[in-house]
């Protein structure tokens, strides 16, 4: 049938292997891998790559041509407070968010993801710092605004 993968058990592997092998590779979608990068789930018929730390994401398959996205941004820390008691610093922005779908080729992209803002410290009038930017190819989403004294 279209779509089973076919296996052949000739090579001299060990009885209790090749049924495991057999049992486990029989009984998942084959799909080819046309990307890696990042951790790799799947789920409604998507496969995700993840990225909680900047790294590459590499296409390695030409009928790859486009990949739908979503990119966060760090969000800013909040500012620090000199009068405890009396008032607080004001919270930090939330990172920007910027989703589409982008054309690719089959190279390797930079992936960098933005850091929260460090947060303004307690007894002062620092205020908090920005988050950083996340960048995908082209694709750029702004850190929060750090938060007020």
């Amino acid at each position: 049938r279209a779509g089973d993968l076919m296996l052949d058990f000739s090579v001299a592997f060990p009885a209790e292997i090749s049924r495991l092998a057999a049992w486990f590779l029989l009984r998942r979608e084959y799909k080819p891998i046309k990307a890696f990068g990042g951790t790799v789930t799947e789920s409604g018929g998507y496969r995700i790559h993840t990225f909680l730390a900047s790294g590459t994401f590499t296409v390695i398959d030409p009928t790859l041509t486009s990949v739908e996205y979503l990119v966060v941004a760090g969000g800013g820390g909040g500012g620090g407070t000199k009068d405890a008691g009396y008032a607080s610093g004001g919270g930090g922005g939330a990172g920007g968010m910027l989703t589409g779908t982008l054309a690719v080729t089959s190279v390797a992209y930079t992936v960098t993801v933005g850091v929260g803002g460090t947060a303004g410290p307690s007894s002062t009038t620092v205020v908090g710092g920005n988050g950083g930017n996340s960048v995908f190819s082209s694709i750029t989403a702004t850190g929060g605004g750090g938060g007020g004294r």
